[in-house]
């Protein structure tokens, strides 16, 4: 397993629900999946060409895959870019970037260059509504509708982990009066940031003078936005672990932040239906996260809670990890049942600098969530003024900070009635 699959697949008191089919008649070739749920990262499995074309072919007519760099620079089967071609693969530009080499000496999959290099050239199509290509290649780079979705918020989030390697060394340096070796570095970085936070702080820490040092993290928002922005299936194919670990992060960010803005609506327009008390900022998981002398809480489970409208668009978002040779392939698959209305807290995000609602005055609404039995997970959520940490050029809210850091995703196994396989929701 990649360390995020490890990470997902052997977490500790781990809860489980048995829940109603949500789609007893899924497409052919597709099993059910609840709402805002996801369903592995896998182990890595065992694929032939004909496994990934397959795969590729199966996805809806209007599904949009994101390739990473590494998809284009080591060899792949004619078959799967002929799958592949049939879709529509818009490049962003940190991608075109580290792709210029390649250009100018294809030294794999030959066949394909110059219809990207002709894509590159033309410019920047729109992946919004229909104006995007039916198929192949163009470049894109996110415009004023990607930043009135919060995308910068996000890629600032996932920037996190990987801006800890610099600052994790310059600290070591500073208090050892010389450079760190390798095996002091990883001891205080995992300390903090655990096995996942790590492998990203290296990474940040080996790239930190690279101008494409965050493509994994520009791949990977521009991924989910155009998912939730356009409703249209989206899939992201990589062979870097760590683009599988800063999708697996930022799915579970934008679906509690989502929550977070519906229970804050629900709240503001009708105070009698949730039982929000006054409680004194004394417990220290408030007083870190928020100043002032108390805050609005509601404490319930997670059978009880459920501020997610009845009506909804949902939206696929995969995440394919490619591994081995073209001869002996291996495949990580994770995907996530995301839905639309999502862009309600994502536009949220980007005009209150982070809030997820503006309707209490600056105060923030976040959820907490712990286990209580296999069956049940606590759900603490609050309300007041969050503190603030800043980095750089940017300000963050301390529980977002707290959320993106820490390997502290909550995981609910789910089993539907008369269906197959479990699925997972972080």
């Amino acid at each position: 397993m990649t360390v995020t699959s490890r990470f997902f697949h052997e977490r500790s008191r781990q809860a489980s629900r048995q829940i109603a089919n949500p789609f007893p008649n899924p497409p052919p070739g597709r099993a059910p999946i609840a709402r805002l749920h996801s369903r592995g990262p896998t182990p890595k499995l065992s694929w032939t060409n004909s496994d990934l074309a397959d795969w590729i072919s199966a996805s809806l007519p209007v599904a949009i895959f994101f390739l990473d760099t590494g998809i284009f620079t080591r060899e792949l089967d004619p078959k799967i870019w002929d799958a592949l071609k049939k879709k529509r693969i818009p490049i962003i530009p940190g991608v075109a970037q580290e792709l210029l080499p390649w250009l100018r000496n294809p030294f794999c999959n030959g066949a394909i260059r110059d219809s990207v290099l002709a894509a590159l050239k033309q410019g920047s199509p729109s992946t919004l509504a229909g104006r995007f290509p039916p198929s192949g290649f163009g470049l894109f780079a996110p415009g004023q509708a990607f930043a009135d979705h919060g995308y910068q918020y996000y890629l600032n989030l996932l920037a996190l982990r990987k801006m800890m390697g610099p600052l994790a060394a310059a600290a070591l340096t500073k208090r050892l009066g010389r450079v760190p070796t390798q095996d002091e570095f990883h001891a205080e970085v995992q300390s903090h940031l655990g096995e996942r936070g790590y492998l990203l702080a290296k990474k940040g820490l080996d790239a930190q003078n690279s101008p494409n040092r965050l493509t994994d993290e520009h791949l990977v928002v521009t991924s989910m936005l155009t998912a939730i922005m356009t409703g249209h299936e989206v899939a992201i194919v990589t062979r870097d672990p760590d683009v599988l670990e800063q999708y697996a992060k930022v799915c579970t960010l934008m679906k509690e932040h989502y929550r977070a803005t519906l229970v804050a609506e629900l709240y503001a327009s009708d105070p009698a239906a949730l039982a929000f008390r006054m409680v004194l900022a004394t417990d220290h998981e408030i007083s870190a996260r928020f100043s002032g002398e108390s805050v609005l809480r509601l404490e319930t489970d997670d059978a009880e809670f459920n501020p997610l409208p009845k009506r909804f668009h949902f939206v696929i978002v995969y995440c394919l990890l490619l591994g081995g040779s073209s001869d002996d392939m291996k495949a990580t698959v994770s995907s996530f049942c995301a839905e639309t209305e999502i862009a309600q807290a994502l536009k949220m995000k980007a005009s209150t600098g982070g809030l997820t609602t503006d309707k209490f005055d600056g105060r923030n609404c976040i959820i907490l969530t712990q286990h209580l039995t296999p069956e049940k997970q606590k759900v603490a959520v609050l309300v007041g003024q969050e503190r603030k940490a800043r980095f750089a050029d940017f300000t963050l809210g301390f529980d977002d900070v707290h959320n993106t850091l820490t390997h502290n995703e909550v995981s609910m196994r789910v089993s539907y009635d008369g269906a197959a396989p479990a699925g997972t929701v972080a």
